[in-house]
């Protein structure tokens, strides 16, 4: 059964060569770090993609909190998240 999330904004994304793009979020989950999920990226023009996505931790100084939480998106390129994009994430 999948269990909707709540629509996170993206304060960042970035490339990383032959794996993705990542988006880092504007605040903490608990859902389970390198697990998949299901997610739909909100482009602020109203287009809606289905993603998938694997959660990362970013700048991992502390152990507990995380500083920054991300997700890493398969099939997508960095073009397709502009600026003000947000995300659902179906976990």
């Amino acid at each position: 059964m999948s269990v909707e999330s709540e629509q996170f904004e993206i304060e960042e994304a970035f490339s990383i060569t032959n794996r993705g793009v990542v988006v880092v979020l504007n605040k903490h989950t608990t859902l389970e770090v390198g697990k998949e999920y299901m997610a739909e990226l909100s482009i602020p023009d109203g287009t809606q993609v289905k993603v998938t996505a694997f959660k990362e931790w970013l700048l991992r100084r502390n152990l507990t909190p995380p500083e920054r939480e991300a997700f890493m998106l398969v099939g997508i390129e960095i073009n397709e998240v502009p600026k003000g994009s947000t995300i659902k994430i179906y976990g």
